[in-house]
């Protein structure tokens, strides 16, 4: 009885985590296509080295889990793995080389990557869900179910504080940009300007 209490857990775990990352996708695709009235979220993303690193954990942890979850599926597409897993070690690679707080590197971190690592990563715990529900009650579990149903736990608790505080300093960063844009506008209209004034005749 303990051992099938275990396992309905693990699921129930697994259900709350995949609507997190469906929740995370979904918000991702709607900052993605926000429209060009207002200053885009992604132009907001890449000016924030705190919002890249937000990104970056997001995109990290949804790789390491799904490698996790890796011994518990059979249906799941063996690329998806490999996709989250380059996307997480692009993530890794990121995080250290951007050691002075800069969000500067060519191949940083956009919101259609957390959209896509996420969505992957949904799509691996919705078999693993699927496949391990219809199997129920299994008639071995293994002795790590219980560390992995207390990490996952852990995890959709940060997954959802980490999406909260990415849409907190986005929303932040929009109040604050649009006067240092118009400022920026100015300052090279002037110059421009400028430059016509004294540029040489022919």
């Amino acid at each position: 009885m303990k051992q099938i209490k275990s396992q309905v857990e693990f699921l129930q775990r697994l259900y709350l985590l995949k609507e997190t990352a469906n929740s995370i996708a979904e918000r991702a695709e709607s900052w993605a296509k926000e429209d060009e009235e207002s200053i885009p979220y992604g132009h907001r993303l890449m000016r924030s080295p705190l919002a890249q690193r937000v990104v970056r954990d997001l995109v990290y942890w949804s790789s390491d889990a799904a490698t996790m979850l890796e011994d518990y599926t059979v249906d799941a597409d063996p690329s998806a793995f490999q996709l989250l897993q380059d996307l997480g070690s692009r993530s890794l690679e990121l995080g250290r080389g951007n050691s002075d707080g800069h969000a500067t590197n060519i191949n940083i971190l956009d919101l259609n990557t957390l959209q896509l690592a996420v969505r992957t990563f949904s799509q691996i715990v919705d078999d693993v869900f699927q496949y391990l529900l219809f199997e129920l009650p299994w008639t071995e579990t293994e002795g790590k179910l219980d560390y992995i149903t207390r990490t996952i736990r852990l995890l959709n608790g940060k997954l959802e504080e980490k999406l909260y505080w990415l849409g907190e300093i986005l929303d932040d960063l929009e109040k604050i940009m649009p006067a240092g844009e118009a400022a920026r506008h100015q300052r090279t209209t002037s110059i421009s300007r400028e430059h016509k004034r004294t540029r040489p005749r022919a």
